[in-house]
């Protein structure tokens, strides 16, 4: 029996994959890897990036899900010293460009 307050999911979120790799960024790539997908939902909704190290959230609606930050992202030698930052100036700037593809007319 459920609940007198629980809630159905009625409603179908569009998204799309998006490919991106390290050469499209130039430098500003931090990933120990050359290439992600990025699951993309409009504004206010969940994104995220799968890697080969699994999947990541892109903002809090992600994380709320249940999924870890990116900067949990495990990372091993001169790559795991100070990447944190970095890590969640990357997420931003893909959530960023997720909420675009939404925003377009």
């Amino acid at each position: 029996m459920l609940p007198p307050n629980a809630v159905f999911a009625t409603e179908s979120v569009p998204e799309t994959n998006v490919v991106v790799s390290k050469s499209t960024f130039k430098g500003a790539w931090p990933l120990p890897f050359d290439r992600a997908t990025l699951t993309c939902r409009p504004k206010g909704y969940a994104n995220t990036i799968a890697t080969p190290q699994g999947a990541f959230a892109l903002n809090e609606a992600a994380q709320a899900q249940g999924l870890p930050a990116l900067h949990a992202l495990p990372l091993k030698g001169k790559a795991a010293s100070g990447r944190k930052a970095d890590l969640d100036g990357f997420a931003g700037a893909m959530d960023a460009l997720c909420s675009k593809r939404w925003s377009r007319p």
